[in-house]
């Protein structure tokens, strides 16, 4: 395989058991010059710190709403060669064997732009019978945020669709490096990011904050970050019955979001159980 793109992921301890499936999907593809892969373990003291304070008051949305996600890219882009290509993929994506072709282009186009993303706008081949959700900006981007930009409710980014922070394609380059960089910086205000209210006034519209994807959607736009949709290549419509993966049969990434949580504690205790009886068969 000539592949210049590595592959870097992240998981909680209690997502294990998605940490297996997605490292077994991703070595399939046999596409991928190295995978990186980091768990708590990894993170810097700071981020930790963060992380913990969350977790004390009974929230785990997407383990700190997101901040240990910069860090692992940044890591990741530090540790590859100059002009390599670094894939993030959440862990709750699955990968498709059939898509090797649409990774070879994602490929050819993070080569050419720095930069791959993929936005909630309709596909290139749109279905009358499909439903595709927009998740517009201003709907799930919180004011304070939106004024930390300097942006205004009626820019032409905060009335756009959302761009995905699930997966996305970046160049090691001096100005990707820097971008990643002010994503990071948007998390040094955690109130910026997390659930709670805005000091600013939110429009009736909106919805709530996104976290990691919220920053991450509208410095992707301020930046000119080239985009494809996200139905025409990683996310379910919806159909009459519910959602519909028929558009990515030949898509390497699906936005599954399957996140198998298992409790540490019970995975210790069952760990020690299996020891024991093999220690009592000697």
């Amino acid at each position: 395989m000539n592949s210049k793109t590595y592959l870097c992921g992240f998981a909680s301890s209690d997502l294990f058991l998605s940490k297996l499936r997605y490292l077994k999907q991703a070595k399939n593809l046999n596409f991928y010059k190295k995978i990186f892969f980091y768990g708590p373990k990894d993170l810097s003291a700071d981020v930790k710190k963060k992380i913990n304070k969350y977790l004390l008051i009974g929230d785990r949305k997407i383990y700190g709403h997101g901040i240990w996600k910069p860090e692992v890219v940044y890591r990741s882009l530090l540790a590859i060669p100059d002009d390599s290509i670094l894939q993030y993929s959440d862990v709750g994506c699955h990968f498709n064997p059939d898509g090797i072709k649409k990774l070879n282009y994602y490929e050819e186009c993070c080569d050419k732009h720095e930069m791959l993303v993929f936005q909630y706008r309709d596909p290139l081949n749109k279905q009358l019978n499909l439903q595709y959700l927009k998740y517009l900006e201003y709907e799930y981007t919180k004011s304070d945020l939106i004024n930390y930009f300097n942006l205004k409710f009626d820019s032409p980014i905060i009335n756009s669709p959302q761009i995905w922070s699930g997966t996305f394609f970046i160049k090691k380059t001096i100005r990707m490096i820097k971008f990643i960089k002010d994503w990071s910086d948007t998390f040094n205000d955690m109130k910026l990011v997390d659930n709670s209210s805005s000091v600013l006034p939110e429009r009736d519209t909106f919805i709530q904050n996104r976290d990691d994807q919220s920053t991450f959607s509208v410095l992707c736009k301020l930046n000119n970050i080239f985009s494809l949709s996200v139905y025409d290549h990683c996310e379910w419509a919806l159909n009459k019955n519910g959602r519909d993966w028929s558009n990515l049969k030949d898509s390497p990434i699906y936005a599954k979001r399957d996140l198998k949580y298992i409790s540490i504690k019970a995975f210790s205790n069952n760990l020690k159980k299996i020891i024991k009886r093999k220690f009592l068969k000697k």
